[in-house]
């Protein structure tokens, strides 16, 4: 709803519009001034139009949602700690420890 609602307060005539059942991709955003914590864009669509671009994505919590939880549900069945394991501090040590 929140793509067709910036397609009609752009006055985009170009965009295709969202109806039910159509597949989309969601994106997280930052706090903005109508209060959205997400939009979505139809998967269909080639040309994501410029005020789509410009909004405040929350990349940080898109990466956390999207990639991380994706990695967790392939290899969490494993037990490993991978926060631990994937931190680059702890390669850093590792490699320039001396004992």
């Amino acid at each position: 709803m929140n793509w067709n609602n910036m397609r009609k307060m752009n006055g985009d005539k170009y965009s295709q519009e969202i109806i039910d059942g159509a597949k989309t991709i969601v994106c997280k955003l930052k706090q903005n001034p109508l209060g959205w914590t997400s939009i979505g864009y139809p998967t269909d669509e080639t040309q994501l139009p410029n005020w789509f671009k410009e909004l405040p994505f929350d990349d940080t919590l898109m990466e956390s949602t999207i990639v991380d939880q994706k990695i967790n549900n392939l290899l969490g069945v494993l037990n490993w700690d991978l926060t631990a394991e994937t931190q680059t501090a702890n390669t850093f040590d590792d490699l320039f420890s001396f004992e």
